[in-house]
């Protein structure tokens, strides 16, 4: 989710500054969006693990020593 939302940041950026209504939210500011760029970089090889597993119908003790690695 977070990495689609990088990618698509300048698209939201353009929508929420063309919207008029009074309600719109605040764009992300750039801290935080560097924030969320370092969290993408740490958080990927969690999503490469739990990736590796979610295909397999189960888990076998040959994969757990090296994704755990």
């Amino acid at each position: 989710m977070m990495e689609r939302f990088l990618k698509l940041t300048s698209i939201v950026a353009k929508v929420l500054a063309s919207i008029t209504k009074n309600n719109v939210p605040d764009m992300v500011a750039t801290s935080q969006l560097t924030i969320l760029r370092d969290l993408v970089t740490l958080l990927g090889p969690f999503k490469i693990v739990t990736e590796d597993l979610s295909a397999e119908n189960y888990v076998t003790a040959s994969l757990v020593i090296p994704l755990t690695n």
